[in-house]
């Protein structure tokens, strides 16, 4: 059971991309600069409030006015960082869910610390133990220096963690603090590209989760998944009856269930080599987290 969730922020528990759009574009607008759309600002966002701004505007601009708009941006947002702005449908009812199993939470963002701190206050008052956003001097994800101060302040072992975002800096983070991760797929980057940058784990819109089986996809490099059809984030269609499939395009595959509620036993063979894996069920992907189904030992023969 994991005793720690680390969050991103931005995509991940809260929607916050009108209010990055609309107040990115503001700044730019009274600026004279051209604009964007909110899916070209979605691709900007990621690495904190200077690289949205360098990104937002056009490439030969010089420092010294990268940082000028950027602290605009900084003063405009401070006050309209809520104004569109809020959780993902489920958001409240998986941490409920988490704390309701004595899991510590936390939220890790390279959104400025500022921002961090009202949005937590505004739309997630006495839930989290600790938050960290963007600070001088502490390097942004995907170093793992935020990281490791949450699990220095909440004492709690890096084995015992999991790391959950919706980006490929995340996957990053989590792959730099040699922490176990999740990518969920709701959020600013979509699934497919998740997986082309290392994500082994991501939620479905469909209430499935994919889990890439690390072992086959080094064997074979291409990515073995299971698709389990078991939870969605605040859903609650959970039954020992749940379907899992395997989807493969290699030949000599076979695949094997034994239900024993709360756990599926999973067996394949892929060319003879055989493969199985226990997968814990629960009735929210809060309790998933907390009974730790995705990451057990990949054990095959």
């Amino acid at each position: 059971m994991y005793k720690l969730a680390i969050f991103d922020l931005d995509g991940t528990i809260l929607d916050t991309i009108d209010d990055l759009a609309d107040s990115t574009n503001h700044i730019l607008a009274i600026n004279n600069y051209p604009t964007h759309s909110k899916e070209d600002i979605r691709s900007f966002v990621g690495n904190g409030i200077y690289m949205l701004i360098k990104r937002a505007l056009p490439k030969d601009t010089a420092e010294e006015e990268v940082l000028n708009v950027q602290k605009q941006f900084s003063a405009y947002y401070k006050q309209h960082c809520c104004d569109k702005t809020k959780p993902y449908q489920g958001i409240i009812e998986l941490l409920e869910q988490l704390k309701k199993h004595s899991v510590k939470l936390a939220v890790v963002s390279n959104k400025g610390d500022f921002a961090v701190k009202i949005l937590m206050d505004d739309y997630f008052p006495n839930i989290f133990d600790y938050s960290v956003g963007e600070k001088e001097n502490v390097r942004k994800k995907p170093a793992p220096d935020s990281v490791n101060e949450v699990l220095r302040v909440l004492n709690v072992a890096l084995q015992d963690s999991v790391y959950i975002g919706d980006s490929e800096v995340d996957i990053q983070t989590a792959k730099n603090a040699k922490m176990d991760c999740i990518s969920v797929s709701y959020g600013f980057r979509e699934k497919q590209y998740l997986i082309d940058n290392g994500a082994t784990v991501t939620d479905n819109a469909d209430g499935t989760t994919t889990i890439v089986w690390a072992g086959l996809k080094n064997e074979f490099k291409k990515s073995f998944v299971i698709r389990a059809k078991d939870t969605y984030i605040g859903g609650n269609n959970i039954s020992t009856n749940a379907l899992y499939k395997v989807e493969t395009e290699y030949e000599g595959t076979s695949y094997e269930k034994q239900v024993s509620s709360p756990k599926v036993n999973v067996k394949i063979t892929v060319n003879a080599k055989h493969y199985e894996d226990t997968v814990f069920l629960g009735e929210t992907l809060g309790e998933e987290l907390a009974n730790g189904m995705y990451f057990t030992d990949d054990k095959y023969s």
